[in-house]
């Protein structure tokens, strides 16, 4: 059974018209946004079509009917463009220097590894295209050997 409907009457016309009216509900919870929902749509679509799929390996269906049934384009995803790496090593290398042209007082007040910190900031963030708030955030929890899972940021 799926919901009140017998899993042997479901057909590919019943699951066009599920995701239409899932997209109509998802529309008029968030007017305005061209891809409002479709994560959560296609999340759907992809369980059912593995239960149709299970049904279909022992024996209650003869064929898949969720199979050839497109998913949704989803909202495109943040694309990071990096500068050249002899950029990005002036701009890093601009920043280690900077301590050295500051008045005598200023430097007085600063930390002796703060152009340090400055330095491998700037590395980071044009290695990793991570926004400064992702940075700031990052704790050795975060870091999983070559990987960086971001899951909050310093505000």
């Amino acid at each position: 059974m799926i919901g009140y409907r017998r899993i042997d009457t479901v057909t590919r016309q019943v699951i066009r018209k599920m995701v239409t009216q899932m997209q109509q509900v998802m529309r008029a919870k968030q007017p305005g946004r061209e891809y409002a929902g479709h994560a959560t749509i296609n999340k759907t679509l992809t369980v059912l079509k593995g239960m149709l799929s299970y049904a279909v390996s022992i024996d209650q269906l003869a064929t898949n009917p969720a199979h050839g049934i497109k998913e949704l384009p989803e909202e495109p995803q943040r694309m990071v463009t990096a500068w050249p790496m002899p950029t990005i090593e002036k701009v890093a290398a601009e920043a280690l220097a900077h301590a050295e042209t500051l008045p005598e007082f200023q430097r007085a007040q600063q930390a002796s590894w703060q152009p340090q910190r400055d330095y491998t900031i700037i590395m980071l963030a044009a290695l990793t295209g991570l926004r400064q708030s992702e940075l700031l955030g990052l704790t050795w929890e975060c870091v999983d050997g070559a990987w960086l899972h971001v899951t909050h940021k310093l505000d």
